[in-house]
């Protein structure tokens, strides 16, 4: 053999468990070591065994392991598999060969791993090696799941934390307004809410370890990347042990993303739908109509975890997506952020008289050039990011990146190189997630046209010639595709049935309807959303643009199409808005030039005086040639600012005020803002609220009571 040095050169990279044999050359191989008197492989085949033990000073050797063998060997010259006997003497060797035997199986476990076995008293574990010179690229992969992972896992951290301030927040002051006036019942309420607060916070805080743990592992395999070492035994290896801990640390990174996830979810559930609320009336309204707009607050058996910060027409949504435990909902729109609790019935109720009174890195994939191609879904699940394309200029590449929600600043995720199309493309734009296949589609600029394309992170397939460059794009719940361009904006359904194909010279014609508008009237990026604008009493699907102040929306469902301009207010002047983010009824658009965020308040929008209102969300980093696209049925990744929003309530009762009884007036000079009428609610659904046996009872310890509160301190200053 020619001299060499081990842990040098990385020959192989992989290995397989192939037979328990009794090793002739185990036997008979060894030409250097101990065994050379009983070597007799000179006439044969003139080869030798390499013993573990013989190259690898003492004070160097490991306890063994199939692995520990395995990193040896395969820095030994002209070996192509290992052997390893006893549980304990590792070797190499450039094939094997099996003799005569007795019955004995391979059953001594390994010495550093006792859940491995390696060999037996007279057989040898064998293994073979190969090489496939993938290390780099498997790190690579790795460590993109790992930092989508990591921006998943931050995300959710984010909202948990923001949420669960929320709600401390708004049941400190709670407690302390209902606590004064001398209700119970809302003090309960207030303290459930402060240990969900409390459960939001501590899902937060475990993610966090694990979170950062990967976060380091990536950082660890960036340092790593692009070195060029890949050949080098502490280079390959410290690659697996990276990716072994970031395999290791995945199923607890998935349970507490799951977990955190489903908090979110029962705190802010996102599922609102405008007017749903004119379904729910006062508690009053079925005892004593002459009290329906008074406040009243109730209590009764939960149907699950406070939520934060939704209008009644939020909380009557989340109550009707409960279908059959929810029958009314208790609201506390006091202070800036509101809460709710969902009720499968009521115990008791308390209404308040004298309220009405005035107050006092870096991926390069080729596609292979086959017929069809393979497109991951995006893996969209309970809570989105708010992801972001951008191209840098003509021949560069395109890059997804995500928001960090705390930081305003855009993150890294992975990149499109240009050389992953033939031709080669140079621009990317219009990206939505089509919420029927949860895949992600670009138009895709190339120098022969403009196509539809499906993306991840490893490919690019081609899904429809478009009739021009489209930079603003976007899905409605049905897989319709809408797209504006320069002259146009068109639309092309049936987009989750189309083939995918790996080639864009493979392409069938596909129809689009197109519609030609004043081109300055639309935006750089659009949202779709359903709500009743035309006062029909049902639901239109829309679409939304904008450009400066200037907002154009477009019926799209039912047809015939048509068209509405709005101005914003809210919003800084003469800025382009070239990313927009739809989650559930939640919509922001960001300035180009990182003005900022903005959240468009839905209910705001008025076709009669056409305006429309935006609340300032968040801070954003400038960017060009981008375009934002998020999860459209997940709740957002980025914490909505909106305000409490209460709903007239849908009856004209008359209201009676009510002279209060004699008696001591009481006064406080804590300096706590007390709630204004309407803001504080029982509602009950009047398709499943049957009656109410509650009855008057001032003491309030019957099992189903009605209690007055003549002198609601509380009610005004």
């Amino acid at each position: 053999m020619e001299p060499f040095t081990p842990y040098e050169e990385v020959l192989k990279d992989g290995f397989m468990p192939i037979d328990c044999v009794k090793d002739k050359l185990f036997l008979s191989g060894d030409k250097f070591g101990d065994g050379k008197f009983s070597y007799k492989l000179e006439n044969v085949s003139n080869v030798s065994i390499v013993h573990y033990t013989e190259i690898v000073p003492k004070e160097d050797r490991k306890p063994m392991t199939q692995k520990v063998c395995f990193e040896f060997c395969r820095t030994v010259p002209e070996m192509s598999f290992f052997g390893i006997i006893m549980g304990r003497d590792c070797y190499c060797a450039p094939y094997y060969k099996m003799v005569a035997d007795d019955s004995s199986m391979c059953d001594q476990l390994c010495e550093g791993d006792s859940t491995l076995v390696c060999g037996g008293k007279s057989k040898s574990s064998i293994f073979s090696m190969h090489m496939c010179a993938s290390t780099q690229a498997d790190l690579k992969k790795a460590s993109i799941a790992t930092n989508m992972m990591v921006g998943d896992l931050k995300t959710r951290m984010t909202l948990a934390n923001a949420l669960s301030g929320k709600m401390q927040e708004a049941a400190e002051l709670n407690q302390k307004i209902f606590g004064k006036a001398g209700d119970p019942a809302s003090s309960d309420l207030m303290q459930i809410a402060k240990e969900f607060a409390g459960e939001l916070e501590e899902s937060a805080r475990k993610a966090n370890r694990i979170a950062d743990e990967l976060h380091g592992l990536k950082e660890e395999a960036n340092t790593l990347d692009g070195k060029g070492a890949f050949d080098e035994s502490d280079t390959v290896t410290k690659a697996e042990r990276i990716m072994e801990k970031m395999d290791a640390d995945e199923p607890e990174a998935v349970e507490k993303r799951k977990a955190m996830s489903k908090l979110i979810k029962l705190a802010s559930p996102g599922q609102l739908e405008l007017g749903s609320g004119l379904q729910y009336y006062p508690m009053m309204y079925f005892v004593d109509k002459k009290y329906a707009e008074t406040m009243t607050t109730c209590k009764g058996p939960l149907v699950d975890k406070p939520i934060v910060g939704e209008s009644i027409d939020g909380c009557a949504s989340a109550c009707d997506a409960e279908i059959h435990n929810c029958v009314g909902f208790m609201y506390y729109g006091t202070g800036p952020s509101s809460l709710c609790f969902l009720y499968s019935g009521f115990k008791s109720a308390m209404y308040w008289t004298g309220c009405d009174k005035a107050p006092a890195k870096k991926e390069f994939v080729q596609i292979q050039q086959s017929a069809s191609a393979k497109i991951e879904p995006w893996g969209c699940g309970a809570v989105s990011s708010a992801w972001q394309s951008q191209t840098t200029g003509k021949g560069n590449v395109t890059s997804i990146q995500r928001l960090n929600v705390s930081t305003g600043q855009y993150e890294l995720v992975f990149e499109i190189p240009k050389s992953r199309t033939k031709p080669e493309f140079y621009s990317i734009n219009s990206c939505a997630i089509n919420p029927q296949d949860d895949i992600l589609y670009c138009t895709m600029q190339m120098d022969v046209g403009s196509f539809l394309v499906a993306i991840d992170k490893n490919e690019v397939a081609f899904v429809a010639k478009m009739p021009q460059w489209q930079y603003a794009g976007i899905f409605d719940k049905k897989g319709n595709f809408y797209c504006n361009g320069e002259k146009s904006w068109s639309v092309l359904s049936g987009v989750t049935d189309m083939a995918k194909k790996s080639s864009l010279y493979l392409l069938r014609g596909e129809k689009f309807e197109e519609h030609f508008v004043e081109a300055k009237s639309l935006g750089a990026d659009m949202a779709e959303f359903d709500q009743d604008l035309e006062g029909k009493g049902s639901n239109q699907a829309w679409i939304i643009s904008m450009v400066n102040e200037d907002i154009t929306l477009i019926r799209v469902d039912p047809k015939p199409y048509t068209t509405h301009k709005l101005k914003a207010k809210g919003i800084p002047a003469g800025k382009s808005w070239a990313s927009v983010w739809s989650f559930k009824a939640s919509i922001f658009f960001g300035a180009e030039d990182g003005s900022g965020v903005y959240q468009l308040d839905l209910p705001s929008m008025a076709i009669e005086s056409k305006t429309a209102t935006f609340i300032k969300a968040g801070e954003s980093a400038k960017l060009l040639w981008n375009d934002g696209f998020g999860c459209p049925k997940a709740s957002g990744g980025i914490i909505p600012t909106l305000p409490p929003n209460p709903k007239p309530n849908p009856f004209t009762a008359k209201t009676t005020t009510e002279k209060p009884e004699p008696g001591p007036t009481t006064t406080t000079t804590e300096k706590v803002p007390p709630p204004k009428i309407g803001q504080v609610l029982c509602m009950a659904k009047l398709s499943k609220f049957e009656g109410t046996t509650l009855k008057p009872n001032p003491s309030g310890k019957c099992k189903q009571c009605l209690r007055k509160l003549v002198k609601a301190q509380r009610c005004y200053e």
